[in-house]
């Protein structure tokens, strides 16, 4: 979601390399089901920027993720309807124990 938010200069202003950035931690953490939602985004993104500002954003990204693996567990707002972003997400611990907090997700 902030890939998306920083792409299109919603709520904050539009930045490439912040979209880029966002977009590949993104895949790092959810692999391939994160690559198929941002593909295009990666695609246009490499392209806008040149593939030596896309290589050392995507360096800047496995630095941030090796020292942010915890998985996350995602919450759907309408329930397991995987083609949309999730609406939240909760810490999980490596063991799989669940740990977090009940959290409001108003109806819209």
């Amino acid at each position: 979601m902030l890939g998306a938010l920083a792409r299109d200069g919603k709520r904050v202003p539009a930045d490439s390399k912040a979209a880029y950035l966002h977009f590949r931690m993104a895949i790092l953490q959810g692999g391939e089901s994160a690559m198929s939602l941002v593909r295009y985004d990666i695609t246009a993104l490499t392209k806008k920027l040149g593939t030596q500002q896309a290589g050392a954003l995507d360096s800047d990204a496995n630095n941030w993720y090796q020292q942010h693996r915890t998985p996350l567990l995602f919450v759907f707002k309408d329930g397991d309807k995987r083609q949309r972003f999730p609406a939240s997400a909760l810490a999980v611990s490596t063991d799989g124990l669940y740990a977090g907090q009940l959290l409001y997700v108003p109806a819209s």
